[in-house]
């Protein structure tokens, strides 16, 4: 009689709230169990009616029951809501429309929720469980991304540009010290005459513990997402709960791009993102050693890393208000990039690739310069420049993550912080500078989290923060499963069902003498790290020792193929992925 009594004084919106919690547990229960397509039409008759409609009954009466005597309110609804859509969005996987709709309807129903005080509960976590929450995160999703990554390059996926070049590099360090690749140029070089990255130094050590190219990929998502210490640091001087701390940190090592990217093998920007972070936390308390550290080391990833050190400067000055900080360090970028890119371009490359803003430059005009003249004097061209429907939805998994927050200041001189992101990825039409499966938006990411800690900092409505800690943590995780899980189904299936032609490709690699020049094609090269003269099958038709044309991608290489069989090379083996020609004695 105290469970009937109970029910009756239970509102009728709860009964709604159940009703459909009930439903939305049991299309995500049927969805997993049944593996159904739920975006084929023709699979709703593969549909249970009768069991589909009992379990319905059965989870609502149990919902009321556990009302009746917990009071849940619109807990279950919300849990039941943010199920669904995740196994909704890991079903329909690289929609990014799709995903945001379920961020939508999430974001939706938790204003409601929170409008109505339907959900007021209040989680507090010690420091020990905090800590230990951030570590299993980290581990599992560094963990996940890294596996998934060295399935990419045991599979022969991976290509030249960009990893075989850094394949070669780590293994000329180890050797002589010699940042020295070949197959970058087709000539034996030093890669800081392309790019002033010293950096790379950094991993030498552990490079020559673990000496395999699978551990240049692995550690790579294991650097980026170790931001979320300082981050974790920053939020600590920020004053936010432990509870807070958690969700954000769990944003941080579920943003999208910083995971994303990793896929596409390795670069240099993996560094910026810790470095940068710590470089804020060591700014936040004002500690000299740790910023000049880590200022140093942001201008030792890339000669273009000024631009990042150069905003942050700004930013010191004209928000912060620490304008002889904010000058040296804006005055150390310009210097910095000044020497760096006056050395590559001396020995070297130009360093500045015009073809990344080929847009903004006028036809017979050429250099940078020219580009900036463009944003000066034509701003309404520069406009028609930053949008575009891959730029739309490049934004929306950049921001939807974070609700957006870094534009939440309501000092506009905040926003020198987003200048690197408008720099590095609107104002181009170079379109890897705006897709997240790229590294470019390593260090934009690390600054638009650090913008998004703090003004959530500065929020002073407690269900809007609630809101937002709720809507960022599920939108950042549906973003990164919707990018990330396809990525690794390819890798996972392509070495599984490879398997045999991948032990034979292999068994070949392993064959030649390591001090054979060879020119293979582009998904050999990684495997081929070992080789000091190692050159990349393209136009140049170089006569090396060995020449392997990957089967897989023949026809693009028929031309030279017959090049080579014309002055004098056989076919001594054909075997897994490869097509093996020796020079002529």
């Amino acid at each position: 009689m105290r469970i009937i009594d109970n029910l009756k004084q239970i509102p009728a919106r709860i009964y709604i709230l159940d009703l459909t919690a009930a439903y939305l547990f049991t299309c995500a229960v049927v969805m997993m169990t049944m593996n159904i397509p739920f975006y084929d039409i023709a699979s709703i008759s593969e549909i249970p009616v009768a069991e589909f409609i009992l379990l319905i009954v059965s989870l609502f009466i149990t919902m009321l029951i556990l009302e009746s005597f917990l009071e849940i309110k619109g807990l279950p609804v919300l849990i039941s809501d943010v199920f669904y859509c995740l196994m909704a969005v890991c079903t329909k996987t690289s929609d990014v429309y799709f995903t945001v709709s379920c961020i939508a309807a999430l974001g939706v129903l938790t204003y409601y929720l929170l409008r109505e005080n339907l959900i007021n509960f209040e989680w507090h976590i010690s420091d020990k469980m905090l800590a230990a929450l951030i570590a299993a995160e980290y581990v599992i999703v560094g963990g996940f991304t890294a596996y998934a990554c060295v399935l990419r390059y045991l599979s022969y996926n991976s290509s030249t540009f960009d990893f075989g070049i850094f394949a070669q590099m780590y293994e000329y360090m180890a050797k002589t010290g010699f940042m020295g690749v070949s197959c970058e140029r087709n000539i034996i070089d030093n890669h800081l005459l392309r790019h002033f990255s010293p950096i790379f130094y950094v991993l030498l050590p552990f490079y020559m513990i673990f000496r395999t190219p699978s551990f240049l990929v692995a550690i790579q998502p294991m650097i980026v997402l170790s931001g979320v210490l300082p981050l974790v640091l920053i939020c600590r001087r920020h004053k936010l709960s432990n509870m807070a701390t958690a969700v954000l940190a769990s944003v941080f090592l579920c943003f999208p791009t910083l995971t994303a990217a990793c896929y596409y093998d390795f670069h240099e920007n993996l560094f910026l993102t810790p470095v940068i972070l710590w470089l804020m936390y060591f700014i936040e308390y004002n500690n000299p050693k740790g910023i000049v550290i880590f200022t140093a080391l942001t201008a030792m990833i890339k000669e273009d890393a000024g631009l990042y050190l150069c905003c942050i400067g700004l930013y010191l000055i004209f928000y912060k208000c620490r304008i002889r900080l904010g000058i040296l360090m804006t005055a150390f970028a310009f210097t910095a990039f000044f020497i760096t890119t006056s050395y590559i371009n001396t020995f070297g490359d130009n360093t500045l690739s015009t073809q990344h803003y080929s847009n903004l430059i006028p036809p017979g005009e050429r250099g940078m310069f020219s580009a900036l003249i463009t944003m000066a004097l034509n701003p309404a061209y520069l406009m028609t420049q930053l949008l575009s429907a891959d730029k739309i939805t490049f934004l929306l998994q950049m921001f939807l993550p974070l609700m957006l927050l870094p534009f939440f200041n309501r000092r506009l001189s905040q926003q020198c912080l987003m200048l690197p992101f408008c720099a590095v990825s609107l104002i181009t039409a170079y379109p890897y500078q705006f897709n997240i499966d790229y590294q470019y938006c390593f260090g934009t990411g690390a600054l638009l989290v650090y913008m998004y800690v703090e003004n959530f900092s500065l929020l002073k409505h407690k269900k809007f923060k609630r809101g937002i800690l709720i809507i960022t943590l599920f939108a950042s995780l549906m973003l990164m499963l919707s990018n990330n899980i396809p990525k690794y189904n390819i890798y996972r299936d392509a070495y599984q069902n490879e398997r045999y032609n991948i032990e034979l490709t292999n068994e070949v690699i392993d064959a030649i003498d390591e001090n054979a020049s060879i020119t293979a094609s582009t998904f050999l090269v990684p495997k081929l790290y070992k080789h000091e003269k190692l050159y990349m099958l393209d136009n140049d038709c170089i006569a090396s020792d060995y020449i392997m044309i990957d089967k897989r991608f023949r026809e693009e290489h028929e031309q030279a193929e017959i090049y080579y069989y014309r002055i004098g090379y056989t076919k001594i083996l054909e075997q897994g992925y490869i097509i093996l020609l020796k020079k002529p004695d």
